[in-house]
């Protein structure tokens, strides 16, 4: 099992998820483009047969819980190594999934992502400016990242996809 698939109270101390965080992917020359060479796309993720699911929790997320800022999906360009991350931009979130994500796996790390930007905070723009100037380590920064607000906000996230989306989702074959 996947640290993404995990609940948030569950996860061990220091578990890595196989997601970029907004402060490691901030800290890079391109954020966008993180690190690695990353997978080629295949097409969006929610317009694919068999990934209803996903657009419409992005939708229910979007409309019964919001971020601070507006937050856009993207797919592709991500590498092999990662599910997906998060940055911040100065207007948006940009939340970026692995193309080659399962359904079901692309739905719970948006979850997870989501829960990344709905739990941002200055607090955590003061930590990137650290983590750029060497003051704080990766570790220190992760456990940041996954602190008492994001367990809030993940909990909210899992919320809106188990009681609003997925009760009015139609999973009968098209």
């Amino acid at each position: 099992m996947r640290a993404h698939e995990l609940p948030a109270n569950r996860l061990p101390r220091g578990a890595g998820c196989r997601c970029r965080h907004v402060a490691l992917a901030a800290a890079t020359a391109d954020p966008v483009r993180p690190l690695a060479t990353p997978s080629r796309s295949r097409g969006s993720l929610p317009t694919r047969p068999g990934y209803g699911l996903l657009a419409a929790t992005i939708n229910g997320l979007r409309r019964h819980a919001p971020a601070a800022y507006p937050v856009v999906v993207r797919t592709g360009g991500v590498p092999a190594s990662l599910d997906g991350f998060c940055v911040r931009r100065s207007a948006r979130f940009v939340i970026h999934l692995n193309d080659r994500l399962g359904p079901s796996a692309a739905v719970s790390v948006l979850i997870h992502e989501w829960s990344h930007a709905r739990a941002w905070s200055h607090s955590l723009d003061r930590a990137v400016e650290k983590l750029r100037a060497q003051k704080m380590s990766q570790e220190e920064f992760e456990d940041l990242c996954h602190g008492p607000a994001f367990g809030v906000e993940y909990a909210t996230c899992w919320r809106v996809l188990t009681g609003i989306v997925m009760p009015g989702f139609d999973t009968s074959p098209q």
